[in-house]
């Protein structure tokens, strides 16, 4: 946890974080596949837990709260989660600011994308491990079913029967998958400008009740 907890830290010092937000542009469709763009918008809307449209500061509070009461943590796990969810959601989909729509995501991570396509993986491998490492609650190595489900409930995914297919497209084993496959199948999702499989487990997620 610790090397993972650096490595985020570190994002937050690449110079391109605050400079990418600029209108998405002809150039900028040339050089990111339609696929990516569709995917990246898909993800970020995940994170919309009250559907205002914006993914924000008040987001993260209402999803860090549900969270940490349906898994009942105790006073000192409560402090650590509440930091962990702070530090990834504001670095990671917010880019350092207060809020952000997901046009204005998608144009930021089209132009982190372009500039520095290494950085820009680094940044969605070393994002993945850590918010995965926040999700594996029981430190098993492995994101079970009620670990996923908890955090989709968490950020808005009520409907229990499309919590457990979204889950069953990354595995149907009863222990879970192993959080470095699931960390390797995110990245692959966020960075890959071929469409997959999994982005069809997404969009069906993405229609919230």
């Amino acid at each position: 946890m610790a090397n993972i907890w650096i490595g985020l830290c570190s994002i937050l010092a690449l110079v391109w974080v605050s400079s990418g937000r600029i209108r998405r542009d002809d150039q900028t469709e040339v050089l990111v596949s339609d696929c990516l763009y569709s995917k990246w918008d898909a993800w970020i809307k995940c994170f919309d837990a009250n559907d205002d449209g914006v993914v924000a500061l008040d987001d993260l509070k209402q999803t860090s709260d549900k969270f940490i009461h349906l898994h009942e943590l105790i006073e000192e796990e409560k402090d650590a989660v509440e930091e962990q969810f702070n530090k990834w959601w504001t670095t990671i989909l917010l880019w350092n600011g207060n809020e952000i729509t997901p046009d204005d995501f998608v144009t930021t991570q089209a132009n982190a994308f372009m500039h520095d396509r290494h950085g820009f993986v680094n940044r969605m491998q070393v994002g993945e491990e850590f918010f995965n490492s926040i999700l594996d609650t029981d430190n098993d190595g492995f994101i079970s079913e009620k670990e996923e489900s908890i955090f989709l409930v968490a950020v808005g995914q009520t409907d229990d029967k499309k919590n457990h297919d979204f889950f069953e497209g990354f595995t149907s084993e009863e222990k879970g998958e192993p959080i470095e496959e699931m960390t390797s199948i995110w990245v692959d999702y966020l960075t890959n400008e071929e469409c997959s499989e999994i982005e069809n487990v997404i969009r069906y997620l993405d229609q919230k009740d």
